[in-house]
């Protein structure tokens, strides 16, 4: 009878906390009702919007509420409290919480509310040579006591992202400087090849400029840097990541291995993350784990610090090192003598492109002997393209072409398109593109394995397109390394829509799920509003 009247008196101050602008923020949690909240965080979390989570945090501060135990009687008079005040609270709906949300909606990809879907495995690149190779524990210790750089150095310097020395921080500035110098001092020097193009767009986006050293720690500054988790160069993204913030990734193409584009789309990405946690602390550790599990984080921690979610133990083990190993290569970074390490500024810097716009299908041989550039250079400064060719998934396409050559291929772009034109013309009754066929001898001692590596293959693709029936190959055998492509007129590139699925698009274009997924390297049936889908389809 009493607990009755209790809970009904909780759900009445409750309805009188709705009239309350602030009201949820004088709610009192003793031990009992701490333990409910911590379960329905979990829920919470999962089926509300980020932006509403974060405006919670804001508005009630519930991570800094200070938690006492109650005697049991206590304890259930809270706990009909809270329920009823907790029902109250999610009503309110002040102007500042709506301009609040508003803002945030405003700077967040509308796609936001399927990032779970996309959650960043762990980004342990496989190559020798990238930071992320080294998995080093961290001390359970945690020395919370922090030495704060100079100003002067930070104003000297220009360093926008907050820089602290700990034990931490210390225990990686050791690392690179005694036990990982020669690696270190690789990645400062193939980090001057981009510094003036990942500089140039993290400041056209109002970035701070030390990102520069992110895409260190991530890659090592390597294009073709490969994860376990499928992350893909300079900045490591995933394919869903990728795809979301405009990068193409097609059996033609895989634009994460291109360093202005990435660059682009990961300036784009740390933006949106800073927008949401308001801490590039928190905003890069979300950039290595993924944003759903620096949320989960901030409910477990109750903190919005990252060194306090360190303390509290709430984040991933390497997640935990990731901002430490960080600001270690930015102080080292900033100034490499002080460390025992030469200077980087060689004059060596990424050479200065355009973008030319080009047909789809078109051999790079072509496209050099028209700008006079060789065949190697112009894979060089587009190290994305998987074949020799620009994508035949496209009718038109931009490749990188060094600023000096580029006006020479400019004016050879309407001949190009002119015939271009003719050959699709010639291939409409066909449906079906002929493309130059590179052909492999195969020498002694090769294999299926080594052979599609070299053209960057799957080992079923050498073997459909040779018509193989196992993996034995003879020396001598002649192989095709690329089969004939479709013509880009029988593709088209189509966004999914509210409420779609993959069933409903493959009846649509009266093509199989099957086909779908693999036009389109999707691993499971999932797909989210506004993704493009290629979609190669025999009634297009």
């Amino acid at each position: 009878m009493i607990g009755t009247i209790l809970i009904c008196f909780g759900f009445f101050v409750g309805t009188i906390g709705t009239l309350i602008e602030a009201g949820g923020g004088f709610i009192m949690m003793p031990f009992l009702a701490k333990r409910i909240l911590s379960s329905w965080n979990a829920n919470f979390l999962l089926k509300s919007s980020e932006c509403a989570m974060i405006n919670i945090l804001e508005k009630q501060n519930i991570m800094n509420t200070t938690i006492n135990p109650h005697t049991t009687s206590k304890a259930f008079l809270s706990l009909a409290l809270f329920l009823g005040l907790a029902t109250g609270c999610s009503t309110i709906k002040t102007r500042q919480n709506v301009a609040s949300l508003q803002k945030l909606s405003s700077e967040i990809p509308t796609e936001f509310k399927e990032l779970k879907s996309a959650v960043f495995a762990e980004n342990d690149v496989t190559t020798d040579d990238s930071v992320d190779v080294v998995t080093e524990s961290i001390s359970e210790a945690t020395n919370h006591d922090i030495t704060e750089i100079p100003p002067s150095i930070i104003s000297e310097k220009k360093i926008r992202i907050p820089v602290e020395l700990n034990e931490h921080v210390q225990r990686w500035i050791a690392y690179f400087t005694e036990r990982d110098r020669e690696r270190f001092q690789r990645f400062l020097n193939r980090g001057q090849l981009y510094r003036d193009v990942v500089e140039n767009v993290l400041e056209e986006n109002d970035l701070p400029a030390e990102l520069y050293y992110l895409a260190m720690i991530e890659s090592g500054f390597r294009t073709n840097a490969h994860s376990h988790a499928s992350a893909v160069g300079v900045w490591q993204f995933i394919p869903g990541t990728a795809r979301r913030y405009g990068l193409r990734i097609d059996r033609y193409v895989d634009e994460r291995r291109d360093p202005i584009r990435a660059t682009e789309a990961a300036a784009k990405y740390l933006r949106d993350l800073y927008n949401v946690f308001g801490s590039w602390h928190l905003a890069m550790a979300a950039y290595n784990a993924g944003e759903i599990r620096i949320l989960r984080a901030v409910f477990k921690g109750r903190k919005r610090n990252f060194w306090d979610l360190i303390q509290s133990k709430s984040l991933p083990k390497e997640t935990a090192e990731y901002i430490p190993k960080f600001l270690a290569v930015v102080l080292i970074g900033q100034d490499p003598k002080k460390y025992g390490f030469s200077e980087t500024n060689n004059g060596v810097s990424y050479p200065k492109l355009e973008a030319v716009e080009v047909p789809g299908s078109l051999q790079l041989n072509q496209i050099s002997k028209l700008s006079g550039l060789t065949l190697d250079s112009l894979k060089k400064v587009n190290p994305h393209l998987n074949f020799s060719q620009t994508p035949s998934s496209v009718a038109r396409y931009e490749i990188w072409v060094p600023a000096l050559s580029a006006s020479t291929l400019k004016a050879q772009q309407s001949e190009l398109f002119r015939n271009y034109t003719k050959i699709q013309r010639s291939t409409a009754s066909t449906g079906i593109a002929k493309t130059s066929v590179e052909v492999h001898r195969v020498k002694p001692g090769e294999s299926l394995l080594t052979i599609a590596r070299k053209y960057k293959l799957s080992i079923g693709h050498l073997k459909r397109i040779n018509n193989l029936k196992s993996n034995r190959i003879l020396s001598g055998t002649r192989l095709r390394t690329q089969s004939r492509a479709y013509s880009p007129s029988n593709f088209v590139r189509y966004k999914v829509k509210r409420g779609e699925n993959l069933t409903l698009i493959a009846k649509k274009f009266k093509t199989s799920i099957t086909k779908l997924k693999v036009s389109n390297q999707l691993r499971k049936n999932q797909i989210v509003v506004g993704q493009v889908l290629k979609i190669d389809s025999p009634d297009l």
